[in-house]
């Protein structure tokens, strides 16, 4: 990874496909499973009438009559866009700001977010901890106005959009930022 956070031209990564014969849905997930534990990228092409009827599966392909080369195309792309970067070890990450310089999809992120221990609230992934930490800063405020709560979230990198995730609401007396008030949603 290059200090701009793009992918290198020596980096070398890998997408692998397999095509399986007959299948199972059990054999399936336990593959999937097994393969995400190993945090290798594959991609499994299945066609339909060589197995039996499932719920499908995220990195699973099925087809009927030929491989739909577009779709793994499209899923090799995205799984070489989600191996390109990691959230890293930051308290908040701006996963909206993360997808779009990446190109990938938020659900990947919020996936990876959750995987590696963070809550998601709203577009950020935020270290457990540290959310407790905002929530308590947030309640130790005598008088909840909304600027003093804005200079708290913007402390640790957030921004007022989140509080209604967070179980806040922003009481507005008339159009000015000055007055509105936070409190807790019942």
């Amino acid at each position: 990874m290059g200090a701009d956070g793009k992918a290198c031209a020596s980096e070398k990564r890998e997408v692998y496909v397999e095509i399986v014969g007959f299948w199972t849905p059990e054999y399936l997930r336990a593959k999937v499973e097994k393969v995400k534990k190993a945090k290798v990228p594959l991609i499994i092409i299945a066609r339909e009438d060589y197995g039996t009827k499932f719920e499908p599966l995220e990195d699973v392909i099925l087809f009927s009559k030929r491989i739909p080369y577009v779709e793994v195309a499209r899923k090799i792309e995205e799984k070489l866009r989600s191996e390109a970067f990691e959230l890293g070890d930051a308290d908040v990450v701006n996963l909206r700001e993360l997808a779009e310089r990446h190109l990938v999809e938020m659900r990947v992120l919020e996936e990876r977010a959750l995987q590696k221990g963070y809550a998601v609230v709203g577009s950020y992934a935020i270290r457990k901890d540290v959310l407790e930490r905002v929530r308590a800063e947030i309640d130790a405020v005598e008088m909840k106005k909304l600027a003093s709560v804005s200079k708290i979230l913007k402390k640790y990198g957030l921004s007022t959009d989140i509080l209604a995730e967070m179980g806040y609401k922003i009481c507005w007396s008339g159009l000015n930022f000055e007055q509105a008030w936070v409190k807790k949603q019942m």
